[in-house]
């Protein structure tokens, strides 16, 4: 069985600091893995769930090229083959308006979870909120469109939202193929 990963959205009223971020991680279950990024990078709940997948999977093969899981996360997420570059694309920065966290089991990865999508679990946040932050509740309004910009990726203005998904979904395969 795959792992279940919840997720949180939060909506910030001032371009997040380091600071803003600790204070999010401070907040998270310490034994958890917590990725944090900016939600504009992530497409849609099957984007999260291959890149979670596929960061399994190259843990688990020794491939990884990130020495911390949620980076490697990160990376896949992003479609990089550097995790430096998966980093600028993902961190909340100045456009950032909501920032999206998944809490990975500290268990993670096992070895089915290399071949299955895990089960995404959105969830209301329920800890002490981070000031400058406010907490959306589910269900949860990812990045669309805005993911294939931050990405890089331009299809044509009528490709459908499944076409997006397989092109955003090719591109998160691209580090494993290089």
């Amino acid at each position: 069985m795959a792992c279940e990963v919840d997720i949180f959205l939060f909506r910030t009223s001032s371009t997040p600091t380091k600071g803003t971020i600790e204070a999010i991680l401070d907040s998270m279950d310490p034994s958890s893995i917590s990725v944090i990024v900016d939600r504009d990078v992530v497409f849609n709940k099957t984007h999260i769930s291959s890149a979670i997948m596929h960061a399994a999977r190259s843990i688990l093969s020794g491939k990884a090229r990130a020495k911390a899981p949620a980076l490697e996360v990160i990376r896949w997420l992003t479609g990089s083959h550097q995790v430096s570059r998966g980093i600028e694309t993902a961190n909340p920065g100045k456009s950032t308006l909501h920032i999206l966290v998944m809490n990975i089991p500290e268990y993670w990865p096992n070895e089915s979870d290399g071949n299955e999508f895990p089960e995404l679990i959105e969830k209301r946040y329920g800890g002490p909120v981070p000031e400058g932050l406010e907490i959306i509740l589910p269900p949860f309004d990812l990045g669309g469109d805005k993911a294939l910009e931050k990405l890089g990726l331009d299809p044509d203005e009528r490709t459908s939202n499944s076409e997006k998904e397989k092109i955003i979904l090719e591109a998160v395969c691209l580090p494993g193929l290089k």
